[in-house]
């Protein structure tokens, strides 16, 4: 899915990290989402759409449902697990545009929190309509 060959090539693309995973322009509002649906979930679930960029430099769609597993029996981090699919190519161009325009308003909603949103690098990006 991300292009790479071993391991140790994920690891240098992502930073092995859940951020790394996730196209830089949509990393704080996919990080909001979660935390807010988890927050809201009685089972500790999110489901989100959002980018990634392949170590080819391709951006395609990926669609995660995470789970937030916590345990009364161990002190430390809790566990999340999240499943990833790469739905670009089962994609329209109307979903795109939608998630285009939704992504402009939270950016328009929270910009003062992100500092990373106008219509430049949204184009760049691949919110282009």
């Amino acid at each position: 899915m991300f292009g790479c060959r071993t391991a140790t090539e994920f690891k240098e693309l992502t930073g092995n990290s859940f951020p790394g995973l996730v196209h830089p322009e949509d990393v704080k509002r996919v990080q909001w989402e979660i935390h807010s649906q988890v927050k809201e979930s009685d089972r500790n679930m999110d489901y989100i759409r959002y980018r990634i960029i392949r170590k080819d430099g391709e951006i395609r769609w990926i669609d995660d449902v995470g789970h937030l597993e916590t345990s009364e029996y161990i002190d430390g981090p809790s566990m999340f697990y999240v499943f990833i699919q790469d739905v670009t190519d089962e994609m329209t161009e109307a979903e795109k545009e939608y998630l285009f325009r939704y992504r402009r308003t939270w950016c328009r909603e929270n910009v003062s929190r992100t500092g990373c949103c106008n219509q430049t690098n949204l184009s760049r990006a691949g919110y282009a309509h």
